[in-house]
């Protein structure tokens, strides 16, 4: 099946569960003034995202507002790894309105070490990411669509549960 893709979730999910888009906007909102810089340089690398895709993609979507999915399982298992989400589960799942906007981006251009850069190099970065540049690298497919579990693909035991 070709809109089969894979997502990773910390709680307990089965077949059929439904997962509503916006939920990293959500995430970013819950933050409070006491945060760390490496929160601050996540606020600061997603309103630069955002402000780009504004201006110069206003036809794909944002990334606050979205599902973020992985092409397959190695990139979800990569992905887990690299953003020490180790007590996440796997889950395959389909998009369910396939006529929303997706986007295919490389998390390359999402996830470098931002305190030494200067504001144009974190535009440019948006830019390469919204240009698609490098989706074979790192690959992440953001959709506006809400997504419905397909499966659980690997429990982690450390996961919380509903």
């Amino acid at each position: 099946m070709d809109n089969l893709y894979y997502y990773l979730n910390p709680r307990l999910l089965k077949p059929g569960d439904i997962i509503e888009p916006g939920n990293w906007r959500k995430e970013l909102e819950s933050y409070n003034s006491d945060f760390d810089k490496g929160t601050y340089w996540r606020l600061l690398r997603e309103q630069t995202f955002e402000l780009e895709r504004i201006k110069r993609f206003p036809d794909k979507p944002s990334r606050l507002d979205c599902v973020f999915l992985s092409p397959t399982r190695e990139d979800a298992e990569q992905f887990r790894r690299d953003a020490k989400r180790e007590s996440f589960n796997l889950y395959k799942v389909s998009i369910i309105d396939t006529r929303k906007l997706i986007h295919h981006g490389s998390m390359t251009h999402t996830d470098r070490q931002w305190s030494n850069m200067l504001l144009v190099h974190l535009e440019r970065s948006a830019r390469k990411y919204w240009s698609g540049c490098d989706i074979h690298i790192k690959p992440e497919i953001l959709t506006e669509s809400a997504v419905q579990i397909v499966e659980l693909v690997q429990m982690r035991t450390e996961a919380s549960y509903p």
